[in-house]
């Protein structure tokens, strides 16, 4: 489960430059939410990383987040910053629960990989 998406990456280390590396563990995936998305099967992509980029984004350090997200994409427009960096790691957080087989990609949906 590598981390390969850049925008994560540099949020995490914006987060430890400001001494702020406690809110890692907030942006971890853990095995509640990797039951939440076992839940969210059967239901559209789409739909789920929604929901998914909602509950991620409060955790969000709104300040490392727009510091990352300018660095990568040279704007730094905080709330363009939280949605994007949430929906990069809503859809780190599918990858992470298919590679581990809680759920499966069909043409539209997730489904459970029972």
């Amino acid at each position: 489960m590598e981390l390969d998406d850049p925008l994560i990456a540099r949020y995490v280390e914006k987060l430890r430059e400001r001494g702020r590396a406690e809110l890692i563990d907030k942006v971890i995936p853990n095995s509640s939410l990797l039951r939440t998305i076992a839940d969210m099967s059967g239901r559209p992509a789409s739909e789920v990383v929604e929901e998914l980029a909602r509950l991620l984004r409060e955790r969000l350090d709104p300040e490392s987040a727009t510091a990352a997200y300018s660095e990568i994409f040279g704007a730094s427009d905080a709330e363009r910053a939280l949605s994007s960096l949430a929906r990069h790691l809503a859809f780190w957080y599918l990858k992470i629960a298919e590679q581990l087989g809680i759920i499966r990609y069909s043409d539209a949906a997730p489904s459970r990989a029972d």
